[in-house]
């Protein structure tokens, strides 16, 4: 049987996708955090303490909730940062 697709809550005013449910949980927050910070997930697993499936877990919600879910491959991980930076998640100028 299916899974039943979330209805989107709205639509973004910034990016024009719809979104799901925000806000991220802080989990999902601290791995966002470590991707802009150009991790891999392996490195994001271990500095968290969780495994890479959980890591993994997380990014697909992640893409839930941000409206990128229905891109393929990178662009899936492309259009997670751009979210991120048009939300401003994230201070551009800051140093990894």
């Amino acid at each position: 049987m299916a899974a039943a697709r979330r209805k989107p809550l709205g639509i973004c005013p910034d990016c024009r996708r719809p979104v799901k449910a925000l806000p991220l949980s802080w989990q999902e927050g601290d791995i966002l955090e470590k991707i802009m910070q150009e991790k891999w997930l392996d490195q994001i697993a271990k500095e968290l303490f969780i495994s890479r499936r959980s890591v993994e877990t997380h990014l697909a919600s992640l893409y839930l909730k941000t409206g990128v879910s229905e891109l393929k491959g990178q662009a899936k991980l492309t259009g997670l940062v751009k979210w991120a930076i048009k939300h401003q998640f994230v201070d551009l100028w800051d140093e990894a």
